[in-house]
């Protein structure tokens, strides 16, 4: 009569534990409605916390798991696979150009901004400010629209008027009369782009491409302050997001 494994004589050895606590986390993300963070894996669970940390971070890794403010899910569908590609593309970017941003902050004192694109609209993935610059400027910071001037310059540096968005797949951009194809062949012209901000007359929106070894993947957006005389912030602004551009070259 051969001999049978032991469940529970086998989850005593290390590698077979690890493996049978990650099922227990993925199961909980699995049959949750909602996200769940790592304290109410651990409750749930009876897994330590550090355990229950490095556990989302390996199911993160390889697409197991999406990571949301709230918390992780379960990888369902593509639509799973996708937010977390999209997720992971966007704390790249985070993690290698947020010290740019403190650097173009610290130069001009304006509010400063990293964004992508998110369909039709920017979504910006990361701010530097201060309470002043937040008070006058970030009502609706965290999203603006393609006529702004950061949605402008990832229009027109999009190949042919199409902008590829973060995770690769390709989007359409609308181009209306304010976006006509003058307007589009200055802006890649000069590398930048100058409109007034929609949420308040005090502002003006300057901003820049940041690329990638396939493209323009990203603009860094200034808010200062209209009627201000001459924008030398914006010298330091180009640089800096050339700067920025050779960082995400050089992590491939």
């Amino acid at each position: 009569m051969g001999m049978g494994v032991n469940p529970v004589s086998a989850s005593a050895s290390s590698p077979m534990r690890s493996l049978v606590r990650a099922l227990e986390v993925l199961e909980h993300l699995a049959s949750s409605p909602v996200p769940l963070g790592v304290s109410e894996l651990a409750r749930a669970t009876g897994i330590p916390k550090t355990s229950v940390h490095r556990i989302l971070a390996v199911l993160s890794e390889r697409g197991m798991a999406v990571p949301h403010r709230q918390g992780f899910t379960a990888l369902a569908g593509p639509r799973d696979y996708e937010e977390a590609t999209r997720s992971q593309a966007r704390d790249l970017l985070r993690r290698n150009l947020t010290p740019f941003l403190v650097d173009l902050y610290d130069l001009t004192r304006d509010v400063v901004l990293l964004g992508v694109l998110d369909r039709d609209e920017v979504d910006v993935i990361a701010a530097v400010y201060s309470h002043r610059g937040a008070a006058l400027s970030l009502g609706r910071a965290h999203r603006r629209n393609l006529h702004s001037a950061m949605g402008a310059v990832l229009v027109a540096f999009g190949p042919d008027l199409v902008v590829p968005n973060v995770i690769g797949t390709r989007v359409e951009a609308t181009i209306s009369a304010s976006r006509s194809a003058d307007v589009v062949l200055r802006i890649r012209s000069t590398g930048f782009a100058v409109c007034e901000c929609d949420d308040s007359a005090e502002l003006v929106e300057v901003a820049v491409p940041v690329s990638a070894p396939d493209g323009v993947v990203a603009t860094i957006g200034r808010l200062r302050r209209a009627g201000a005389g001459d924008d030398r912030g914006l010298r330091w602004q180009r640089r800096i997001a050339a700067s920025a551009s050779a960082r995400l070259r050089a992590v491939g």
